[in-house]
């Protein structure tokens, strides 16, 4: 009898635990206090992964705070469980709290920023472009803002995804922010999607065009090298001369040659310094299209959808999986900068509207290219 009154006591102690830890709070005045609900399923992760350790220390939150978009939490790990523990069930901390949740490590802590909401399944192109960059390019919408990037602080842009979930549109989209920043260059070897630019930029739809413009380019990235070495200027933002910033294109990496896909290897490796940007896209995800040593130079990845989450690491790293477990979204994509990984819906850009846009774009100067011809490989009879 008694057994049974204690293990009554336990319940209830457990259920008013359990009530606390979850409490939903209340307004004020605008403002909501004691609402505790979603750092507790927090704490419920931590307790269901058994992060309690054998002299009893767990994980505790040390602070926490409402933001804009959802919760700030700090939170003090005891020995014997790492940050990189915490980052490999990131996962379920997602799930519990219906959000998207990003962790870093500063001053000894344990920081896990929670964005609360979901993402829409359609945004139509819009671009306001930031006032305090100097290159910006839409990446999508997160669960907070508008990602954007400014293309000299990360020159190289990877793009990858299964068909017909965003990459041409969002491919549009980058075209159409630069076309009046910067010297635009599109290698469609597809000759389909952007023939619409001819007049507005430089496209160049065969291999032997795409040949001849990554080798004026890599003669122009050889041109600018001693310019800055002139000036002492270590980057492109920091030489006096009136250098134009070059942005390439190039939809479907699986498409270009040997020839093509060394030229374009060196100017990522190197050019970045000298005003290069180069911007690939492909849709087949393998290590033969995108080799390691040519991945790991692009600092900024976006993969839309992909088959597995094999798939999704030869473009976002071994450690990043996401790709492959989005839900079939059009334009759902997860975006990587550096070690920050996040989920983004980009905008579509149709292309009717992207040719109206041309109408308020002035045309670019163009590049006269000679095409490549093969040297003669067989030497004539003397006479």
């Amino acid at each position: 009898m008694r057994k049974k009154k204690e293990t009554g006591i336990e319940d209830v102690l457990a259920a008013l635990k359990y009530t606390w830890r979850h409490r939903q709070g209340f307004n004020f005045k605008g403002k909501r206090y004691l609402d505790n609900h979603i750092p507790g399923l927090v704490l419920d992760v931590f307790d269901n992964l058994a992060y309690e350790q054998k002299d009893g220390q767990k994980p505790v939150i040390a602070a926490k705070r409402r933001t804009v978009h959802g919760w700030h939490l700090v939170i003090n790990l005891p020995p014997g469980v790492s940050f990189k523990q915490i980052r490999t069930h990131k996962d379920f901390f997602q799930d519990a709290v219906n959000g998207w949740v990003e962790l870093e490590w500063k001053h000894g802590k344990c920081h896990m920023n929670i964005q609360l909401g979901e993402l829409p399944e359609y945004i139509e192109y819009r671009w306001q472009p930031p006032i305090n960059m100097v290159l910006p390019i839409p990446i999508g919408f997160s669960r907070t803002d508008l990602i954007t990037l400014d293309l000299p602080d990360s020159p190289h842009l990877l793009i990858a995804g299964a068909t017909g979930f965003g990459k041409t549109s969002l491919l549009m989209s980058i075209i159409h922010s630069l076309l009046d920043k910067a010297l635009v260059i599109v290698i469609d070897l597809k000759g389909i999607d952007f023939a619409y630019l001819e007049g507005y930029c430089l496209v160049a739809q065969s291999a032997d065009e795409a040949l001849a413009v990554l080798r004026a380019l890599n003669q122009e990235y050889e041109r600018r090298k001693p310019i800055l070495r002139k000036y002492k200027a270590r980057r492109w933002q920091d030489c006096p001369e009136d250098l134009p910033y070059i942005v390439v294109v190039v939809d479907e990496l699986a498409e270009m040659d040997k020839p093509c896909f060394e030229i374009f290897d060196r100017l990522v490796r190197l050019a970045r310094a000298t005003g290069i940007s180069m911007i690939g896209a492909s849709q087949r995800t393998s290590t033969q299209i995108i080799p390691g040593d040519t991945r790991s130079n692009f600092v900024a990845r976006l993969c839309f959808k992909v088959g597995s989450d094999a798939d999704s690491r030869v473009v976002l790293g071994e450690d990043c999986n996401l790709a492959g477990q989005l839900p079939a979204v059009k334009g759902r994509a997860i975006y990587r900068y550096g070690i920050n990984t996040m989920e983004v819906q980009s905008m579509y850009l149709s292309p009717n509207k992207a040719e109206e846009l041309l109408a308020l774009t002035k045309p670019q100067r163009r590049w006269n290219i000679e095409p490549v011809r093969e040297p003669q490989a067989k030497r004539l009879k003397a006479k």
